[in-house]
């Protein structure tokens, strides 16, 4: 790619961004930060005073992940000389993301034209996890860059000896294990690939991902935080059980979407039509750049071993390096039409993104607009002077958890075993009764370990002259879609007024 591509590339990528901002998109920036970002990222990252401070949170089971994401996220607000903002927060994720395109298209465009490189890059952006996740303050963004780089880093200075090289994959393998701590199955799954399809030459295979074992000697060196955090968690996972409808969920996102499909079925055709002509058209599959890249389609394989070996782990954003197969299977079904099909098909691919983008402005458009309706009653029930009750930490955190403080009325609902199977009493209701339990144990080490949320016990609500609850009734629990029904069920001392559609007062009986 000459610096002239590069520069068109850059410049075009910018207009997007814009054109995305001015259009409307400025909610994927500035929405408001969800569960996760903040008890995962801000409350580790927010006051820490150097990056020592944030490694000894991560140590101390303040999250449960290395401590790369979190050192990113130090840096850049010392940088940006301000707080951990939802726009800092979300314009990591798009830096990272967009850096990963451009790896993407930089690897393909060394065997591919300009138009299947571009297509294969489009693949990639407009995928819902990749969207998704260029507006999220998590580790899955810097994950595909990393995932990226590493496959770019295995085509530099190809068939011949290369310190550049040999840095770049140490680097990036460095980066891969630090970022996630599945980030070394996804290191290990294209290392064996590429070791694997070269086993004839395989001294020259493994000196080519030897350098990656820095990766190894770092995971290794991480093994008594992996140890530490594994102690101080619960013994519940969110995750469920391995079951045939997580790998249809996996095999949809990744495996039998139209894109893969349309490219896989161009491919052969054209495989088995022109074998004659281009006999070494398919070959290029096997160079190690484009070997990281498609390899990375088996990942949900891998998740699936992890979940029956060691721990349920299939969740599609775990396997979100699997979409950089997508890359490598367009580029070659496009290279093989004629260029008038070539910018159609980028064209298509331009308008399955665009339409992919509004389908996640809308879900964070809602999602803002939920969080404002329940922050302004919120702030309107404090003048009450009452405990303001949530359901579940995913209701209290949006609202009350960015000015988290001693002093706040907002309370975590914490119930009891007992409660949580007298809701829940038939067998097929396990699976809800173990999402509520995680919920409120996590709740409990939050508490421990953050000072929020403030818990308020069943049982000191059920001896509480008067207290409120926060919660439309969509977000209550199955069977329990009114504040009336749900009043009977855990507080039958109380009688329950309704003020508004989300908040409701239980005063207790004479």
């Amino acid at each position: 790619m000459t610096r002239r591509e590069l520069l068109l590339f850059l410049l075009g990528l910018g207009a997007a961004i814009a054109i995305l901002a001015v259009a409307g998109g400025e909610v994927l920036w500035t929405r408001p930060l969800w569960f996760d970002e903040l008890c995962c990222v801000v409350y580790v990252v927010g006051d820490a005073s150097s990056p020592l401070e944030v490694v000894a949170r991560i140590a101390r089971s303040h999250d449960y992940a290395p401590p790369l994401l979190h050192l990113i996220v130090w840096s850049a607000a010392r940088l940006a000389g301000g707080d951990v903002t939802p726009v800092l927060l979300h314009s990591v994720s798009l830096a990272c993301v967009s850096l990963a395109l451009l790896l993407v298209y930089a690897t393909l465009r060394r065997r591919f034209g300009w138009i299947p490189s571009l297509a294969g890059t489009l693949a990639v952006a407009g995928h819902s996890l990749v969207i998704a996740h260029a507006f999220e303050g998590r580790f899955y963004g810097p994950w595909l860059l990393f995932a990226a780089g590493f496959a770019w880093s295995l085509g530099i200075d190809v068939g011949r000896r290369s310190r550049r090289r040999d840095l770049a994959i140490a680097l990036f393998s460095i980066a891969l294990v630090e970022i996630h701590w599945f980030g070394v199955l996804s290191l290990g799954l294209v290392c064996l690939a590429v070791f694997a399809l070269r086993r004839r030459h395989w001294r020259e295979g493994l000196r080519l991902i030897a350098p990656s074992i820095a990766g190894v000697i770092l995971l290794l060196a991480s093994a008594p935080l992996a140890i530490t955090q594994r102690a101080g968690s619960t013994n519940l996972l969110w995750v469920l059980e391995l079951n045939a409808a997580q790998v249809m969920e996996m095999a949809g996102v990744f495996w039998i979407a139209a894109i893969p499909l349309i490219a896989a079925a161009v491919v052969l055709l054209v495989a088995v039509r022109a074998r004659a002509e281009r006999p070494g058209q398919v070959a290029v599959l096997s160079e190690p750049s484009m070997v990281a890249l498609w390899s990375l389609a088996l990942m949900p394989v891998v998740l699936i071993i992890v979940s029956v070996v060691l721990q349920p782990s299939m969740v599609t954003r775990y396997a979100i390096v699997a979409v950089l197969a997508w890359a490598p299977l367009v580029a070659l079904a496009i290279t093989s039409l004629s260029r008038l099909v070539q910018s159609a098909a980028v064209a298509a691919l331009v308008v399955l993104a665009v339409l992919g983008v509004q389908r996640v402005i809308i879900e964070k458009r809602e999602f803002a607009a939920v969080v404002a309706s329940n922050s302004t009653v919120f702030e309107r029930a404090k003048a009450m002077q009452l405990p303001i009750v949530f359901w579940g930490l995913h209701n209290i955190y949006p609202v009350a958890g960015p000015q988290r403080s001693p002093r706040t009325l907002a309370r975590y609902l914490d119930l009891p075993d007992s409660s949580i199977t007298a809701l829940f009493p038939s067998d097929a209701m396990g699976p809800v009764r173990k999402k509520y339990r995680l919920d409120r144990d996590q709740a409990r080490g939050h508490a421990r370990t953050y000072g929020f949320p403030i818990l308020a016990t069943q049982a000191q609500l059920d001896s509480s002259p008067r207290f409120l609850l926060l919660a439309a009734d969509l977000t209550l629990p199955g069977g329990y879609k009114r504040p009336e029904t749900f009043g009977r069920a855990l507080f039958p001392r109380h009688r329950v007024v309704r003020i508004n559609e989300t908040l409701s007062l239980f005063e207790r009986r004479p």
